[in-house]
């Protein structure tokens, strides 16, 4: 027996009611502890049908629907299959009949306790009762599911046998479906026998039907041979009436679409012999028509075959309706083309000049032109497309002969130097103010272009050169438009990024001592110069071009541009470096400052660093708000502040480098420091653990650096005095080194 799932659908309410009112819980008052209960609803004393309708109307809805799901639950963890049901129920009566047959024990002494078990053995028996109930519910419902889908199934094979069809397709349709029959039913024999073995169970364990399931039951034991006899009648009617009326009918249809072919090739030939190129739309329009109603035809000539199959008639010949859809396919595409070259003509030659695109132009036509050279294949024996295609092409080549006028005066790089020399070659004066609103053909009657070609493609050619020469010019400026100046805020001997935050900037300006902020810039030196060696090659190989003379003058202007922005590079980056220097040595080095203070050409350089440190800020300031070289080189003075800034800077590194030298001369082993390392050790001299320490005085264990007070006021008293002491004379500090 196969296997049956459990189904909910269609499950009859009052018989679930019912069960429940005939198997109340152990121990209510209803069951009085009595077996005579308990045995009738093993039995299947169950409640009437209309007991159970009455009492569906007062059953609780929520009540019904939790004992029903609890009921699914249950079954599904003991059975799946009739059989499974079957054996549970064998177990379950074997039960009960030894709970029945048990002689009654009313008191058992358990030691101290005395117990009563008579309400143990109401309760089994009750509890096999309640399952033999649930079993026997589960069935039911499985019953009335499978009717109603069997039913359903029938229902929908029997509506599909039409008695008096009306169309060849119902008649089609229905034929399939009773021929179909009795495979339709082999595949439900299954389900009968399933649903026969559940009604068997159901009545052999005294479980009463609803009158409905019982009644869809015996619709679907009687449906079957209804339905066959449904199908003898539909055959005796098929073969007295039906056959002839539908032969009749499909042969009707038959020289009805022979006549529709007929009118298509009347319209095809009619179409097939126009040549007026005005109606080309209209042409292509009515082809297109004619193309639908004839994929619609073949479409019901598919359909009329297989009717005439059907009824064993011989198959309608169509011979042309095959030829005529292979002949429109070209005639479309001629009269397509056409319609194009209409409305292509009207915006070419009619159109504004200046919006036409000469790449364009050339597309469509070499696309007509090879789809002509097609067509002619195809219509060699056909002389009224023959003609269309003429026309076509004769009217394409006066459109040819202007391709190059327009591919000449479209060029982008046309100026009005070149329009000047258009209109000497060909005689007239142009007014490139009027090339805006004129159209291509009031322009070919106005001047005689076509006949001054060749001059015209010259010029031409020629704009087109000294267009490549100007682009470039235009790419390498915005090179240096895009080529980065980074601006720095620098503090003490480091640097920091700001970047593009100005606000930033200035409050960390506003937070630092005034004395030791400044602005500085990373120049990129190394890509500077190599942009500058690509484009000054890039100039020279232009400047060679034998169409360069129109833009001698720009490319000149751009190579002195060049040499502008590589001399400035370079007095900014080494002006910047002394700059550092001279700033870290002035600044962060008191006895340096104080040393070069005492002198008066030392004084004055000291003074022009703080005219070169202002000036370099404004700079600064400049570049932060537009970082580019093409600013720098708008201000001519720039570039000569640059010059005696480098000049400034070098005098004063080599006025430290003077000073310095004054304490080498004290000490020999000093000779063996640069400046930066010297003024390190002048600075922190007293830590003998420093590189620098080591590398001078290999071996010392301390080191005092004092400035001696003495001579530093003996000069002093001299230049009050006014006794005209030597001023390279001056005090230098005193450098006292113990024996380790």
């Amino acid at each position: 027996m196969p296997k049956v799932a459990p189904s909910n659908e269609g499950a009859d309410s009052g018989d679930d009611a019912t069960t429940r009112a005939t198997v109340p819980p152990v121990g209510s008052p209803q069951t009085g502890g009595g077996e005579g209960q308990a045995e009738e609803a093993h039995r299947g004393g169950m409640a009437s049908p209309e007991e159970g309708d009455m009492r569906q109307g007062d059953s609780d809805d929520s009540t019904a629907s939790i004992a029903e799901k609890d009921n699914v639950h249950f079954v599904k963890g003991v059975a799946t299959s009739i059989a499974d049901v079957q054996a549970h129920l064998e177990h379950i009566d074997s039960w009960f009949n030894e709970l029945k047959d048990t002689p009654e024990l009313m008191e058992r002494h358990l030691g101290l306790f005395v117990v009563d078990a008579a309400p143990l053995r109401h309760a089994l028996l009750g509890m096999t009762a309640c399952c033999r109930l649930r079993l026997l519910g589960c069935v039911q419902r499985w019953l009335e599911a499978d009717c109603q889908e069997l039913m359903d199934q029938l229902q929908a094979k029997r509506g599909q046998i039409v008695m008096q069809p009306k169309t060849a397709d119902e008649l089609q349709s229905t034929l399939q479906a009773v021929n179909g029959l009795d495979d339709f039913l082999k595949t439900k024999e299954p389900r009968l026998a399933r649903i026969r073995d559940m009604f068997d169970l159901l009545q052999r364990w005294s479980h009463p039907l609803p009158r409905n399931l019982q009644g869809k039951w015996y619709s679907c034991i009687h449906f079957v041979p209804d339905l066959r006899d449904r199908a003898d009648r539909w055959h005796m009617v098929f073969r007295k009436d039906l056959r002839s009326k539908f032969i009749f009918k499909i042969a009707e249809h038959a020289r009805s679409l022979e006549a529709q072919c007929v009118e298509c090739k009347k319209t095809l030939d009619d179409c097939a012999s126009k040549v007026s190129l005005n109606k080309a739309e209209h042409y292509h329009s009515k082809l297109k028509q004619l193309q639908q109603r004839m994929h619609t035809i073949q479409d019901q000539v598919q359909k009329q075959h297989s009717h005439e199959e059907m009824l064993d008639m011989e198959k309608s010949d169509f011979p042309g309706l095959d030829s005529m859809v292979e002949q429109i396919v070209p005639l479309l595409d001629l009269w397509y083309l056409a319609q194009e070259w209409t409305n292509w003509k009207d915006e070419i030659l009619y159109g504004e000049f200046c919006a036409i695109d000469p790449s364009t132009v050339k597309v469509k036509l070499s696309s007509c032109t090879d789809t002509m050279q097609r067509l002619e294949d195809i219509f060699a024996s056909q002389p009224k497309p023959r003609e269309v295609l003429h026309s076509l092409s004769s009217e394409l080549t006066e459109l040819r002969e202007l391709v190059p006028v327009i591919v000449s005066l479209r060029n982008p790089g046309l100026r009005e130097r070149h329009w000047q020399r258009i209109g000497e070659a060909i005689g007239q004066t142009i007014h490139t103010g009027q090339m805006k609103d004129i159209s291509l053909s009031t322009m070919n009657e106005r001047y005689p272009f076509v006949q001054h070609l060749q001059a015209i493609e010259e010029i031409s050619e020629t704009a087109a050169r000294e267009m490549l020469i100007e682009d470039e010019l235009r790419r390498m400026h915005e090179q240096w438009v895009k080529q980065p100046i980074i601006v720095r805020l620098l503090v003490g001997d480091g640097s920091q990024n700001l970047g593009d935050d100005q606000e930033a900037a200035e409050g960390y300006n506003e937070s630092m001592d005034q004395d030791n902020v400044a602005f500085t810039a990373d120049f990129r030196h190394a890509e500077v110069w190599e942009l500058i060696t690509e484009q000054m090659g890039k100039v020279k190989l232009m400047a060679q071009s034998p169409h360069a003379q129109a833009h001698s003058r720009e490319l000149v202007k751009h190579d002195e541009k060049l040499k502008l922005i590589g001399e400035l590079c370079d007095l900014l980056h080494e002006s910047q470096y002394g700059y550092q220097c001279a700033r870290e040595h002035l600044i962060s080095e008191g006895m340096i400052k104080e040393s070069m203070q005492r002198s008066k050409e030392r004084r004055s350089e000291w003074k022009k660093f703080e005219f070169v440190e202002k000036q370099r800020q404004v700079i600064m300031q400049m570049l932060k708000q537009q970082p580019s070289w093409l600013i720098l080189l708008e201000n001519p003075s720039i570039l000569e502040f640059c010059r005696d800034a480098a000049t400034i800077m070098d005098g004063i590194l080599k006025s430290v480098h003077e000073v310095l030298d004054q304490h080498r001369t004290q000490v020999p082993l000093m000779y063996r420091l640069d400046d930066d390392s010297l003024l390190k050790l002048l600075r922190c001299g007293h830590d003998p653990s420093l590189p620098v320490v080591r590398r001078c005085l290999p071996g010392v264990l301390a080191l005092d650096v004092v400035a001696s007070c003495n001579a530093g006021e003996a000069a002093a008293a001299d230049d009050r005095s006014g006794g005209g002491g030597d001023e390279e004379a001056e005090a230098l500090p005193h450098i006292a080194l113990p024996t380790p």
